[in-house]
């Protein structure tokens, strides 16, 4: 796990501006920079006795981490969890979905998974878009559906989610749920190893040693162009409240990578 000031700094993106202008987020913010663990529980405590959801999930992010001075307590984590992700917190609820997905602090069970990370991905979070795909992918908690993970794997590279690229290039190199495409395979495989995905780092060599010359000349200005798209995207809109961030399990895969 991160830092303190990692994790607060974490926090403080997925929130926004609400770690500035809300009290209780913004004491506890500062009580945990000063290490001072137990006020920073009980200004989050009373803010989420109060129905401030974001309260419930610096909470739960805080127990899930391990960052409050102590050992990691999934159990309680997981309660608060359920509260931000009930009362509709995305980030919450994709979260909650990666717990019933490797049995952390609450029983492991994947169909509760795939409806949490279904509620998240239907309010746009990538990363639990990406995380669907998986489930799609693999038939863990759902009826096995390539296609429907290819759709998904999608909707999240598109948006920049590492995850997703990663996956939508393994899907796309195989040929599985899509149609084989070694130029879009390196493309979103190139992509997510940019963002530091593990398995898309290892698996770009193996992409680029069936490409031509001139198809690698060809994906790496894609992309180019999807970087530069990107780019433009950030510079002209505000940065969306709910950000992808780095998932809390490795990335799991349905078992088919490129070899």
């Amino acid at each position: 796990m991160g830092t303190r000031a990692g994790i607060v700094a974490g926090l403080v993106l997925i929130l926004g501006s609400a770690c500035a202008t809300n009290d209780y987020l913004r004491l506890a913010s500062k009580s945990i920079e000063a290490e001072e663990f137990d006020s920073a529980v009980r200004y989050l405590e009373k803010g989420a006795s109060e129905g401030d959801e974001r309260c419930d999930y610096f909470l739960a992010t805080l127990m899930l981490s391990g960052e409050l001075g102590g050992e990691r307590d999934p159990e309680t984590g997981s309660r608060w969890l359920r509260n931000a992700a009930n009362a509709g917190l995305p980030d919450a609820q994709s979260d909650l979905g990666e717990l019933y997905e490797r049995g952390d602090g609450v029983e492991r069970n994947p169909a509760r998974a795939a409806e949490w990370y279904r509620k998240a991905a239907d309010a746009g979070l990538p990363v639990a878009q990406a995380h669907l795909g998986l489930l799609y992918a693999a038939g863990l908690g759902l009826e096995e559906d390539p296609v429907l993970a290819a759709q998904w794997f999608r909707k999240a590279a598109v948006a920049g989610d590492p995850l997703g690229q990663g996956a939508l290039g393994a899907a796309t190199f195989q040929g599985v749920g899509v149609p084989k495409d070694v130029i879009e395979a390196y493309m979103w495989t190139r992509l997510a190893a940019n963002q530091g995905n593990a398995k898309a780092v290892k698996n770009l060599p193996a992409i680029a040693r069936e490409m031509t010359d001139e198809e690698l000349r060809k994906a790496r200005h894609k992309v180019s162009r999807f970087r530069a798209k990107g780019a433009r995207r950030d510079h002209a809109r505000p940065r969306p409240r709910h950000q992808s961030s780095d998932s809390l399990s490795q990335i799991h895969g349905s078992g088919r990578t490129p070899r």
